[in-house]
């Protein structure tokens, strides 16, 4: 049996309404209102406690604790302001039973900017009040050259197992080409002081680092993709490559590249699992510019970076016969997991970025969760294609989100058929989710013996609360726990 006909036995395209079970609206809980300014952040949980926090409208950061049923056990408000300075909220973690917050804190008096981080023990004691981390030095620059032109800014990565982090720290000036960058990476045992510190300068405008991982033993990877002319073409053939380097402790460097072979990458996301690193995602034909119709998938040793298996599959399977405008949207993985046989399973989804006058927003399209497996004839082994159309999620709080517990895989994601009219496309109806007529969120859960269920979780003509999906997490009682408006919530799977 060929691959394309092995995958359209396994495709599930539309699921019978019998097969659709419906959610117990029992097994929802919603807390208290929260009266915050700005969002309300998932930190985690603590044995059968859940920890959030947010910023309530006094401007104070608040830890608040959560029972199983969605009821506030505790709350503390921390007092981080340093000489009644502005702070920012950039995130946080659980480690080892204890809360670290990565805190952003703006000195106007003396032009500088810090980022520290506050230590909690699960009853909301301070463990450490701040550990500086890293700063920017703003005092060669006024004020109006601060507010006007100077872009700043720190972002911090988490290693697989959140033993390890990094913190890029960059700044540049509007009218100039150059992106100043600094990396450190910290081990969470000791916050005290750096591992070792990473700089780097790129071009704005030829360059553009996409990823920044770090690995659980602290190693350093960047991606990085610019545009360039294929030597051998006749014609005007400009095309992405990405170039992907491995720095060390002793800032040795490894570089590999993708792009100047075959077809034209239209999307491509890095992973790091356990020993390897695995890049994916999907390629175009050079005279198809509007499908990204070919997926592939390259594992490489996380150590030497040789290439340990790789696969390019045409799946025909998750585009439509018949092209519609829409599908001027590429895939783009989302995530990517690896089960205990050594399979695969990738998340991804349709997407396409509308540009204005004023702003930009998403679009968004298919869902496509595709299976490989090296250790068969045929890598690509089951393919799941949910259909789906989202316009102009810029005003949206909902997105997908995928969590994988125990070896099986949970997908979130908002289906809305009010965005069907938008599409001024009368045939998209008959490929649309019909169950969509339940305006909501739904749930398919992957599970480790390849069996799919599905159903709508939360309707939203039950409540006017909104789940926000990229807020999603794994609770300690079995169910998870997210954030609305105004409130968070709980549910059981």
């Amino acid at each position: 049996m060929d691959l394309y006909r092995l995958i359209l036995l396994f495709i599930i395209f539309l699921f019978p309404s019998r097969d659709f079970a419906q959610n117990n609206v029992e097994d929802f809980k919603w807390s208290h209102q929260i009266n915050k300014s700005g969002s309300i952040n998932i930190i985690g949980a603590i044995n059968d406690k859940n920890y959030v926090c947010f910023v309530n409208e006094e401007k104070d950061l608040v830890i608040g604790i959560y029972d199983k049923n969605c009821m506030e056990i505790a709350s503390k408000k921390l007092d981080i302001k340093v000489d009644n300075v502005n702070f920012i909220y950039h995130k946080s973690i659980v480690r080892s039973n204890k809360i670290v917050l990565f805190i952003e804190n703006k000195d106007k008096k003396i032009k500088k900017t810090t980022l520290f981080a506050v230590v909690l023990n699960e009853n909301l004691e301070i463990a450490n009040q701040r550990i500086n981390l890293e700063e920017i030095d703003l005092s060669l620059y006024t004020p109006i050259q601060i507010k006007q032109n100077i872009v700043f800014m720190f972002e911090i990565m988490f290693s697989p197992d959140f033993s390890k982090f990094s913190i890029r720290k960059y700044y540049y000036a509007k009218d100039y080409e150059n992106v100043i960058n600094t990396i450190k990476v910290f081990d969470f045992n000791n916050l005290t002081g750096a591992e070792y510190s990473y700089d780097f300068v790129y071009n704005v405008l030829i360059t553009r680092l996409a990823d920044v991982l770090v690995d659980n033993t602290g190693n350093l990877y960047l991606m990085k993709s610019m545009k360039v002319k294929k030597k051998d073409s006749d014609v005007e053939d400009k095309r992405e490559v990405h170039f992907f380097e491995k720095i060390d402790k002793s800032l040795n460097k490894n570089t590999l590249s993708f792009g100047l072979e075959g077809n034209v990458i239209s999307s491509l996301r890095t992973f790091i699992l356990d020993d390897e690193i695995v890049f994916t995602g999907f390629k175009n034909n050079l005279n198809e510019e509007t499908i990204s119709k070919y997926f592939y998938l390259k594992s490489y040793d996380i150590n030497s970076l040789s290439l340990k298996k790789e696969i390019e599959s045409e799946l025909k399977a998750i585009y439509p016969d018949k092209l519609r405008n829409k599908d001027e949207m590429i895939y783009v993985p989302l995530n990517v997991y690896k089960k205990s046989d050594n399979s695969y399973m990738i998340v991804s989804e349709q997407n396409k970025y509308i540009r204005t006058q004023y702003t930009t927003y998403p679009i968004l399209g298919d869902i496509a969760i595709i299976t490989t497996d090296f250790s068969k004839k045929d890598a690509v082994n089951l393919i799941t294609k949910i259909p789906r159309y989202l316009e102009n999620v810029y005003n949206s709080i909902s997105n997908t989100e995928s969590i994988f517990v125990n070896n099986s895989l949970y997908l979130f994601y908002e289906n809305n058929l009010k965005n069907i009219a938008v599409i001024n496309e009368v045939d998209y109806e008959n490929v649309a989710n019909p169950f969509s007529e339940k305006n909501g969120i739904y749930q398919y859960v992957f599970k480790e013996d390849n069996t799919i269920s599905k159903k709508i979780v939360y309707p939203y003509n039950i409540s006017k609360e909104r789940i926000l999906l990229k807020s999603i997490r794994k609770d300690g009682n079995g169910g998870f726990i997210f954030t609305g408006n105004n409130k968070i919530g709980l549910f059981k799977s």
